[in-house]
Formats: C-alpha cells, sequence, structure tokens
C-alpha cells in the first residue's frame, strides 16, 4: 500500500501511518465492493453509478500524502520535524499483541522503539479517520459475503511486506 501511495518506506517513515490508515479504512457512505467475472474486486457507488476498480479512498489519501510530505519537509527546513522519520510502524499480530516493525532494518520488535512517536495528524489534517464509517451487512459488504483471497488493501491482517506493497 505505501508504494502504491508513492511512500518510499525506507526514506519517508513519517508518512508509514497514512498507508496503514488507507489499508484499513472503510467504504465511503454509497459505496458497495463486488466481484467482476475474473473475480477482481471494484467498487459501485449506488447513487451516482459510478463503478471503479480502485478503492474509493486512494486519491484522498495520495492527495494526503502529498500534504504530509509537503508539511515534513517545512518542519525539516525549520530545524523542527514533526516526527522521527525511522520507518517504524506498529502492527498487531494474529494473536492481537502490538509489535513494531522497521521498514528499513526488517527489524521487528515487542516494546516502542526509541524515538518512536507514533502517528500525530498534522494541524491542517487533525482527523486521522477522515472516512465515515459504513455499517457492514453481508448484502453489501464482500468482506463479510465472501472469504475468497482480496488484494492487500483488503487484508486486514496482513504482514509487514503487504503494508509497504
Amino acid at each position: 500500500m505505501a508504494v502504491y501511495l508513492g511512500i518510499d518506506v525506507v526514506r519517508e517513515g513519517h508518512l508509514l501511518p497514512l498507508a496503514k490508515m488507507a489499508l484499513l479504512s472503510p467504504l465511503p457512505r454509497g459505496w458497495d465492493i463486488y466481484k467482476d467475472d475474473a473475480g477482481e474486486p471494484f467498487y459501485y457507488h449506488r447513487l451516482t453509478q459510478r463503478t471503479s476498480y480502485r478503492h474509493p479512498a486512494d486519491e484522498h489519501f495520495m492527495a494526503r500524502v502529498q500534504q504530509e510530505r509537503a508539511q515534513f519537509a517545512r518542519s525539516a527546513q525549520d530545524g523542527a520535524a514533526a516526527r522521527s522519520s525511522e520507518p517504524w510502524l506498529d502492527l498487531v499480530d494474529s494473536d492481537g499483541r502490538p509489535y513494531w516493525f522497521n521498514f528499513r532494518t526488517g527489524q521487528r520488535v515487542r516494546e516502542a522503539p526509541p524515538f518512536y512517536v507514533p502517528y500525530l495528524p498534522s494541524a491542517s489534517h487533525p482527523n486521522p479517520s477522515p472516512l465515515p464509517a459504513v455499517p457492514e451487512s453481508p448484502a453489501t459488504n464482500l468482506l463479510s459475503a465472501n472469504p475468497s483471497p482480496l488484494p492487500p488493501h483488503f487484508a486486514a491482517g496482513a504482514s509487514p511486506a503487504a503494508w509497504a506493497a
């Protein structure tokens, strides 16, 4: 997801939480997910009848990446970078236990690493969950209706490699 959003996982650790948010973002209101004849997921907006093979929130997160990148660059120029750019990201293993993964070194630790600063939205984007949640129902949610494998965008329990892909 990070690469898809244009994030360099080694050099732009401060942007990794946005990739995580994008990966876990719910569908905005009015959107449903279906599979085409080839089994590929696509999105359909009930009101506008628009279809897309891209998650409806992708453009939002691509813009957020650009904005946060610019904000970080300004902070670095001012000598007060908002957060560490070391590429650590907090994740949860299959047993529900938290851990931190470093995308540069491949290191995985159970305690927050030194200098790790959790994601804090910039002043221009104070809401870490900008998209409204959509109630799940088997009729409209492909994830609950069909447990077949989906791309990393849908894999909540994905490995660190999927976060970066």
